[in-house]
């Protein structure tokens, strides 16, 4: 988290602190009030200079205090005095007390010692009438609200760091800004977002207690360096909000124009929005008319992919015991073209997601099965695909008596044995524990095992081609250490040192895989292994793949930590095109450091690199040969693979290599546009190599 100041202006009697339809972008990324010409105006005076103080122990004269109100001169921002040894200090009975409160005519409240918005005391609002950092929660900010009509903003001067889901590398390292967005009515809004040299253009939508908060995002768009694009959200509830704007880094314009409209959102049918209509569980079906609903997306989801929908439709259901659910949603004559699905316990507020989203982009039927469902009324919040004509679509729900949980379902869970693995159906499972770095899980088991003396332990689990995450928990469901999980399809691992000899621990899996029943079943599958401690080395100087700089790691593999910080940006990789491409990475950009090993037998390789850096995305590839960076600036030798983001923004792969020598590559995936020289940081490699099965 960057933290970013405000400028403050002087207080008199105590220093104020100032407070705190998604697109791909293409603005270079991985993978994947103010006045409208943006000038101060010019009629502001400064204080004077040649003010004469007083001497501190001398009762300063009454014709020279300064009392702020609402007659107080601001100076213009560029200008702003800071209180120094020239400050006129008021008098109080003669006498200059510190009292920490202001007088009672200072027109700042004593009881929460915050000065009026028109007092001319206090956090002053960014010339482009933009926030600079998301205000602290409760607090309006010291910018007035967005409101209808077209804008200018110069982002100038403005730092980045708030987030939004359809930034890329460029946007998300450039300057940014939010504004409140305050409505007294139900409304639909429209916000328009273009600009003319500043490179991708974004805006985005939160909720009004998680500005910057992906969670509670209702929308953002980026114009991906095209035409102006505009944000639709539709029935936006009466309340405040925030609106965030960002440019593209080091592109010579930071000028974006916005056109914000904001209109009363008219009556929507039952079903069209929250809190829809209500479906009964009995296993009938229910009619829902899409005919007369809004061509409009308004209800957030969670992880909903982009199915192209226009319309949505919300109902809900009461699960009164503790049940397995099933939820299906039939189109008849197959007059849908796609259809997805969110349950969820708060309607509309896609953070209170029961799992990931499912659906069917190729059809118009799916089908959702939650095990054990505790008592509660739910919402299932869909998006649909269709032609001209907006069909019925049949909404059934059904609930069973749950089966009795199975051993997987239970603590300490389905004991392990060394190297074997240990598979369960996921349709069997529920979801029963969180995951803190896993919110997308949908099932999740525990497996338990004897921790051995003297090694330490390689985790692993799976399911198929969705995503995996584990942690590692002693007692079941206690102290839980070590959560990892995938952010790309593939086996989620984990090594753990350290373990207590004899002490029983339970591996805690999960996976977002769908719990529906389907004619071939997805198990999830867990091992663990004891494998001999890895060695820990600090390394420097690795520059090439020189024989006396490269360093050698042993066939036993390794722990190596070093800083590319200081390191040359001398050896890069393809940066698209092919899966042995790091795609969308500019790797020329990057420092790099590399290593060498050389494998007798065919041997399964795992490396997981990680990067503390907050503008170090790291990265490794894979060449093989002896020489490995000759010739041009990306090698002689082809690359074999590339790994980025595997585990969040950190590399990783699980690869069965043939016998010979390997070169692998700590790199970093700099944005293509992100200015600012060569990137590096301090990284943490760990090799560990085993048998190939």
């Amino acid at each position: 988290m960057r933290l970013r100041g405000s400028l403050g202006l002087l207080a008199l009697t105590a220093t104020l602190t100032a407070c705190a339809s998604s697109i791909t972008p293409a603005d270079g990324g991985e993978d994947g009030s103010v006045t409208t010409d943006g000038n101060v105006t010019q009629d502001r005076v400064a204080p004077p200079s040649d003010r004469v103080v007083p001497p501190v122990d001398v009762p300063t004269p009454t014709e020279d205090v300064v009392i702020p109100g609402e007659d107080v001169i601001e100076p213009p921002p560029m200008d702003v005095v800071i209180p120094g040894e020239d400050v006129v200090v008021p008098p109080m009975d003669s006498t200059v007390v510190d009292t920490g409160v202001p007088p009672a005519d200072s027109g700042v409240d004593p009881d929460t010692g915050v000065p009026p918005t028109d007092s001319g005391v206090g956090p002053a609002c960014h010339v482009s009438g933009l926030n600079d950092n998301c205000p602290v929660m409760g607090s309006m900010g010291a910018c007035a609200p967005l409101t209808a009509g077209m804008r200018t903003i110069n982002l100038d001067g403005l730092s980045g760091g708030i987030a939004a889901s359809c930034e890329g590398m460029g946007t998300s390292a450039g300057p940014d800004g939010v504004v409140p967005l305050v409505l007294t009515e139900a409304s639909d809004v429209r916000i328009q977002v273009g600009g003319v040299g500043a490179g991708a253009v974004t805006v985005s939508l939160f909720n009004g207690g998680a500005c910057g908060v992906g969670t509670g995002q209702r929308g953002c768009v980026n114009t991906n360096r095209g035409a102006a694009q505009t944000l639709s959200v539709n029935n936006l509830p009466a309340g405040t909000y925030w609106v965030a704007f960002s440019t593209e880094a080091t592109m010579p314009s930071t000028r974006i124009t916005v056109n914000t409209t904001i209109t009363a959102s008219p009556p929507r049918l039952a079903g069209d929005t929250c809190p829809g209509t209500s479906v009964p569980t009995t296993g009938m079906d229910t009619n829902i008319s899409l005919n007369m609903f809004q061509r409009t997306l308004e209800v957030p989801t969670r992880m909903c992919p982009n199915i192209g929908g226009n319309v949505d439709f919300v109902f809900s259901y009461v699960v009164p015991t503790t049940s397995d659910v099933t939820i299906a949603i039939l189109s008849p004559g197959g007059t849908l073209q796609a259809v997805v699905l969110d349950v969820q316990s708060t309607c509309g507020d896609a953070s209170t997601s029961i799992g990931t989203c499912a659906g069917n982009t190729n059809g118009g039927s799916t089908q959702r099965v939650l095990s054990r469902q505790a008592p509660g009324t739910y919402y299932v919040v869909g998006q649909a695909r269709a032609g001209a004509t907006l069909p019925t679509l049949i909404a059934n729900i059904r609930l069973a008596t749950p089966m009795m949980p199975g051993p997987a379902d239970m603590c300490p869970g389905i004991p392990l044995s060394d190297g074997t693995e240990a598979t369960v159906n996921v349709a069997s499972l529920g979801q029963d524990q969180a995951f803190s770095c896993f919110a997308a899980s949908t099932a999740d088991g525990n497996f338990s095992f004897n921790a051995p003396a003297g090694q330490d332990v390689l985790v692993e689990a799976s399911s198929g081609t969705n995503l995996s995450a584990l942690e590692l928990q002693s007692p079941c469901r206690m102290n839980s250490m070590g959560c990892i999980a995938t952010t790309v399809p593939g086996r989620a691992w984990q090594r753990y040192s350290g373990l207590t000899a004899g002490q029983s621990y339970s591996v805690h899996a999960g996976t977002n895989a769908s719990t529906a029943a389907m004619m071939t079943p997805i198990n999830m599958g867990v091992r663990f292994r004891a494998i001999p401690p890895l060695p820990t080395a600090a390394v420097m100087g690795n520059e090439s793949c020189a024989p006396m700089s490269a360093r050698t790691i042993p066939a036993g593999g390794g722990v190596f930590t070093g800083n590319t910080a200081m390191m040359n940006a001398d050896t890069a990789a393809p940066a698209g095109g092919g899966g042995a491409s790091c795609n969308g990475c500019n790797t020329l950009a990057g420092r790099d450091a590399v290593y060498q090993i050389t494998l007798a037998a065919r041997t399964r390789v795992l490396a997981k690199l990680t990067g503390a850096a907050a503008n170090f995305d790291p990265v490794i590839y894979v060449r093989q040969g002896g020489t490995c960076n000759a010739g041009n600036s990306f090698g002689s030798a082809p690359i074999l693979f590339c790994s980025d983001d595997y585990y969040g923004q950190n590399a990783a792969f699980d690869r069965v290599l043939d016998p010979g020598t390997y070169h692998f590559f700590v790199d970093d995936c700099a944005p293509f546009m992100g200015g600012g020289g060569a990137r590096g940081g301090a990284y943490s490699l760990e090799v560990i190599t085993l048998p190939a099965p």
